[in-house]
């Protein structure tokens, strides 16, 4: 048979090289996503109705690795943040992009301030691109 052998001299090296590296670029993006998602946390708490601050001071953010995945978690447990972000039959809300900046409750108090329903979702439209960025500016 004719055939060309090909010799890779120092793949050990190559390989370690390798790992050392992909370990860089992990910390790199988990850092990059607790930048973001701390980011994200902040949006999303200027623009959650408040009546008594409860709902704001319940918005947390988490960084977690899940099977081989780095994941950047944005919420809330607090029930009236899910009311007030899905809506219920007496609440409605907006959409992520044209989210409700008025309603009965807030006219009454004459605030002028960025609340919005849905706040988390509607929050997200506002960050997503800039997000995308920075992670992506780790890879290159």
């Amino acid at each position: 048979m004719i055939g060309i052998n090909i010799t890779f001299h120092g793949f050990d090296e190559f390989s370690r090289e390798l790992r050392r590296q992909g370990k860089e670029i992990e910390k790199k993006l988990e850092a990059a996503c607790r930048e973001q998602a701390m980011k994200f946390a902040r949006e999303a708490k200027r623009h959650v109705p408040v009546e008594s601050g409860v709902t704001r001071a319940d918005v947390r953010w988490a960084v977690e690795k899940r099977g081989g995945k780095i994941i950047g978690v944005v919420g809330t447990n607090s029930k009236a943040g899910l009311f007030i972000e899905m809506g219920t039959r007496r609440i409605k809300v907006g959409t992520p992009g044209q989210p409700r900046t008025d309603w009965p409750a807030k006219r009454a108090t004459g605030t002028r301030s960025p609340e919005w329903m849905p706040w988390l979702r509607s929050s997200w439209e506002v960050v997503k691109k800039d997000v995308v960025k920075a992670l992506e500016a780790v890879l290159k």
